[in-house]
């Protein structure tokens, strides 16, 4: 039996992509295509007979698996099925292609690339009418992860999810005092970053972002990530409601290399207000004031997160209530709305909810 390390994932996808990645290196077409059959076998994880679960009986996948390749370290890099299935079938990330919201397709470049990256890279938007945003950077032996949204607990609501009788017996669980520390983290808000020693903590329990003994390993596995979402032009920095407005017809990925729009500031911008430090709370009250919209939402994020020391910033959170950018207007509601400016934060709310944008309806259902 062949073993092999690789990041991506699906047992029979991958030999896929790497038929398609080798014969894409070369600009001449061969005269004969490769005549390959994909199959994609989705939400089983590694409970197959192949990876020695004892209960699973899979003859015939253990079958191909003894006489292909079994790959051992291999990564979903989104954690649900439509985003990953879409960074497989264009050869980019979903997150750079602007699909990486659960069921939001959108036009298609005509400029598709591949690369073989030093690490694996993750990601989270959207999922169904739950936003949330999150990146992260896998190795051998390490995962980094970095929450956009840290004030939003890991086990949002979502109508699709909580059809299962599992979810819902956890919750309730969890409600009645009987989880433990563990079992109780996916109710609770997010760090901004996560560490995890992968070999020694698989299930990743054991946050070391905090760890002194780590800071080498998070500095570096920080910069990949950053390093990351600027190289492939991240859409998610761009609220999605914001970004529809301003691509018109052109597709996301296009837009994003045309030259209109300076990622990186954006990016700082989310840096610093998602950290949540009361002494950046003038730059979060200048990011309100920018003439960049994505801006003014990282700006009034920090300040949603920075919850009752945001107070002297109050004055310009009510002037933002009647900006353009009904993504800006729901964060700043919601913010509002914990300084104790309850009816204005309702009222602009609702006005949001009448904007014929239909990517705004989400959000200010999150909010």
């Amino acid at each position: 039996m062949n073993k092999k390390s690789l990041s991506c994932f699906s047992i029979f996808g991958l030999a896929a992509i790497a038929a398609f990645s080798l014969s894409g290196c070369h600009e001449k077409i061969p005269e004969e295509l490769p005549n390959i059959l994909w199959l994609t076998s989705e939400d089983n994880s590694p409970l197959l007979g192949c990876y020695g679960d004892s209960f699973a009986t899979t003859p015939n996948l253990d079958k191909l698996a003894s006489e292909g390749f079994l790959y051992t370290h291999a990564y979903a890099n989104a954690p649900v099925c439509a985003p990953a299935r879409n960074t497989i079938i264009t050869g980019i990330y979903a997150s750079s292609g602007g699909n990486q919201h659960m069921r939001s397709y959108y036009p298609k470049s005509e400029i598709v690339k591949t690369g073989d990256p030093q690490y694996a890279y993750m990601f989270r938007g959207r999922m169904d009418e739950r936003y949330d945003m999150s990146r992260a950077v896998r190795d051998h032996k390490f995962r980094y992860i970095r929450n956009y949204m840290p004030f939003r607990i890991y086990g949002q609501h979502l109508e699709y999810l909580w059809r299962a009788s599992s979810i819902r017996s956890w919750e309730q669980a969890y409600l009645k005092g009987e989880c433990n520390e563990t079992q109780s983290i996916f109710w609770n808000t997010k760090p901004v970053e996560e560490l995890y020693d992968t070999e020694n903590d698989p299930w990743e329990i054991n946050n070391l972002a905090a760890d002194p003994a780590y800071a080498d390993v998070l500095e570096r596995m920080r910069a990949a990530s950053r390093e990351w979402v600027i190289r492939i032009k991240d859409t998610g920095f761009i609220p999605e409601a914001d970004r529809i407005e301003r691509d018109g017809k052109m597709p996301i990925y296009d837009y994003m290399r045309s030259g209109k729009i300076d990622l990186e500031s954006i990016i700082d911008a989310a840096e610093i207000a998602t950290f949540g430090k009361v002494e950046n709370l003038p730059a979060l009250q200048s990011f309100l004031k920018s003439n960049e919209s994505a801006i003014r939402y990282w700006g009034a994020t920090g300040l949603l997160i920075l919850g009752k020391e945001a107070a002297p910033a109050k004055s310009e959170l009510l002037s933002a209530l009647n900006e353009e950018s009904a993504n800006v207007v729901t964060v700043v509601a919601e913010a509002l709305y914990n300084l104790g400016e309850k009816e204005a934060a309702k009222e602009a709310l609702l006005s949001v909810l009448e904007n014929p944008n239909i990517c705004t309806l989400p959000c200010a259902e999150c909010h």
